[in-house]
């Protein structure tokens, strides 16, 4: 019984040092341009910095803990330009970075698991998102009207995908798509709004080798003119 007090006694400390940036802790502060969440934050709360106009960089410390950002934590950073996530993360809360529009670069961790609704929606300079194989949950509209994003790589697990998560992204040149069995849609809604049909002529659908077939032959993703195989 001794040993269960020890191994106790040594992780309270780490427990206990374990710290949340409280919901709304910074939200509107247009004097902050540089940002930097210490190693030992576990989770960034509800609308923390949400309209940080002014908020050009976030830095994490090394080492950082951090598991969880909150529905919309930054929502309105609209100077905000680039975003390496810590590879501790976990999840991103729904609307955590909508409305940055001059994000033009997303880092995301391996050991991603979920993706909110709206998380990106409205970063209209955003170009690419590469989506971990970690993801199984990205939810709908996760970048809905990202009107520069040009191409997106889904994660290769068949997670099941949300609805409508490009809608509104015109620019979109190509989606690559690797798994092995074409994913459900939520609500079987697929990719895009009803009335951009013109984007499934547009956008190019890259799926693994061998497999264009099996897409084309599969509702929702039959929608794509252009599927082809990953080189």
């Amino acid at each position: 019984m001794w040993w269960k007090i020890l191994i106790l006694a040594l992780l309270y400390p780490l427990c206990a040092e374990a710290k949340v940036i409280p919901a709304q802790a910074h939200m509107g502060d247009t004097t902050l341009r540089l940002i930097t969440i210490p190693a030992d934050v576990t989770s960034i709360g509800e609308l923390a910095y949400a309209g940080c106009s002014n908020l050009e960089r976030i830095e994490f410390a090394p080492g950082s803990r951090l598991t969880e950002i909150g529905r919309s934590a930054f929502a309105g950073c609209t100077s905000l330009k680039e975003i390496v996530l810590p590879k501790s993360l976990k999840k991103l809360a729904p609307h955590a970075f909508a409305y940055c529009f001059s994000l033009e670069k997303i880092s995301l961790p391996v050991g991603l698991q979920s993706i909110g609704n709206n998380a990106f929606s409205e970063c209209r300079s955003l170009r690419e998102a590469i989506l971990p194989r970690s993801v199984t949950l990205l939810e709908s509209y996760a970048f809905s009207e990202c009107i520069s994003l040009r191409r997106v790589v889904l994660p290769a697990n068949r997670s099941l995908l949300g609805e409508l998560m490009f809608s509104g992204c015109r620019a979109l040149e190509e989606i690559v798509e690797l798994s092995p069995e074409p994913p459900e849609f939520d609500c079987n809604s697929f990719i895009f709004e009803p009335d951009e049909t013109e984007l499934y002529r547009q956008c190019t659908l890259r799926v693994a080798s061998g497999k264009a077939e099996l897409y084309r032959n599969t509702h929702g993703w039959n929608m794509f003119e252009s599927i082809v195989p990953e080189d």
